[in-house]
């Protein structure tokens, strides 16, 4: 038996998608996987670009999110330019369903449409 270098880092799969509410891109989004069941731990997070657009990434920076089913939580943030008007607090979104990671490339999208807001 020799040293394999073994770790605790799961198994990642990548995942991207476009995040949107009807047909408008949801920017200024963070987008949280955090895994469910047994295999529970560090959750994969991303932020949506100016079309909507996430990619996940894990703990250390590795691009992904562990494989298995994952709770998703939306966090919208409105940025400001105006520094004489308050930033409004930001905005949770849960969606109904888990999301399923496998091996491999995984596109994942959301539409917040018709999704009310939570409660932090």
């Amino acid at each position: 038996m020799g040293c394999s270098g073994a770790s605790d880092t799961p198994d990642l799969g990548q995942v991207t998608g476009v995040i949107t509410k009807g047909t408008t891109p949801v920017t200024n989004a963070t987008i949280v996987f955090t895994p469910e069941g047994e295999k529970s731990g560090a959750a994969a997070t991303g932020r949506t670009n100016d079309q909507g657009e996430y990619s996940l990434t894990y703990t250390g920076g590795l691009k992904g999110a562990p494989v298995g089913m994952s709770k998703v939580k939306i966090v919208i943030e409105e940025l400001s330019t105006d520094e004489s008007k308050p930033v409004p607090p930001p905005v949770m979104y849960l969606p109904e369903k888990s999301a399923a990671v496998i091996s491999g490339e995984n596109v994942i999208n959301f539409d917040l449409a018709g999704i009310k807001p939570k409660a932090e």
